[in-house]
């Protein structure tokens, strides 16, 4: 009791199968499961490299109605999500994984649809508190892009648990490259404004949501699957306060900084952040990637290893990346914005975020 057991023991050989199960786990979170992180970095490359074409095609007011409407959006895409996405993930896991998700994925469409039209009809009230001059044009566009895109988070989900790679390539490159390079049309063709900008993000998600939903086809929920509903209403809904005080934390500096300083100051903030948040960015998308993963393991010793494993060698990356970001922040800056956007003053903002 309390010793080290032989590796021929009884103890010896347990500890031996955790080790080949964490080994093996974490061969698959940093090869095939990593190809997931490469196409969403992939999305992420693509809004880096359009983002010096967005600041100079759009003012500073109306890049910085974008950044404020985006902010909005991304709150408003966790309570449409309700946790649902980790919730499949975890259900697929189970013995009626496949069946049993493509009807979690009916259910999150029907709930999605449900807040955002209790959004959009309560948008006059709220959007004056949070110092908007009205409701509509961007704002109210990304409120229904926060819907589209909530719903086809939970799709990517399925087609993530499913080991799909191109097909969830295809749909993740369409709501991102794509809804990108079109919304950097209308602004170059129909009008510079934020209202443009962020027409174009929604049309692309509406087209990535009928793809997602064409190639992981939900099912119908019917009345004897109240309880796998229930069950996953009450895994995914205590997720929603953590994932909502994240993107809150995340979003609403730049609701301040609009109803204190304006939307010129917003832009601005906008842009040193975009350069600070790359690391956190991948880092939630590497854990979201590697779910289903985790989730198939069995027992939670296994589980705690794998993820402590993971950890480790997540900290041995983090800081050549970090000094990296460190040194070719000031040259990122000048790249993505103008000089009117007093870009020498925003290198403490990166360095803070």
């Amino acid at each position: 009791g309390g010793g080290i057991a032989a590796p021929g023991a009884p103890g010896g050989d347990a500890r031996e199968a955790v080790d080949a199960v964490v080994a093996h786990a974490v061969r698959g979170l940093f090869r095939r499961d990593s190809l997931y992180m490469v196409t969403w970095a992939l999305q992420l490359l693509a809004a880096a490299a359009l983002t010096p074409v967005i600041t100079r095609l759009l003012g500073t007011d109306q890049f910085g109605a974008v950044a404020a409407a985006t902010a909005v959006m991304q709150v408003l895409f966790v309570l449409t999500d309700l946790g649902l996405a980790t919730a499949l993930q975890r259900h697929y896991a189970g013995p009626d994984g496949l069946a049993g998700a493509r009807k979690l994925l009916m259910l999150a469409a029907v709930l999605a649809a449900l807040v955002t039209l209790l959004a959009d009809a309560t948008g006059p009230l709220w959007s004056d508190v949070l110092g908007f001059p009205g409701y509509g044009g961007a704002l109210r566009l990304a409120v229904w892009w926060a819907g589209t895109s909530a719903v086809t988070n939970v799709a990517l989900a399925l087609l993530r648990s499913q080991d799909r790679l191109l097909r969830f390539s295809a749909v993740s490159l369409l709501q991102s490259v794509g809804a990108s390079a079109a919304s950097v049309a209308l602004v170059a063709v129909v009008a510079p404004t934020a209202t443009a900008f962020v027409l174009g993000q929604l049309l692309l998600q509406i087209a990535a949501l009928a793809l997602a939903l064409h190639l992981a086809p939900p099912a119908l929920v019917r009345r004897r699957d109240a309880r796998m509903a229930r069950e996953a209403l009450a895994y995914g809904l205590p997720l929603v306060p953590a994932f909502l005080c994240t993107f809150v934390l995340a979003a609403a500096d730049r609701l301040i900084i609009q109803m204190q300083l304006g939307e010129t100051a917003v832009a601005r903030y906008q842009v040193a952040y975009n350069v600070g948040d790359m690391p956190m960015l991948l880092l939630g998308v590497l854990a979201t990637a590697w779910l289903p993963r985790i989730f198939a393991l069995d027992g939670t010793r296994d589980r705690a290893a794998v993820i402590g494993a993971s950890r480790d060698a997540l900290y041995r990356l983090l800081v050549p990346v970090i000094a990296g970001l460190a040194v070719g922040a000031p040259l990122v800056l000048r790249l993505w914005a103008p000089p009117e956007y007093q870009l020498d003053d925003l290198l403490l903002v990166t360095s803070l975020i």
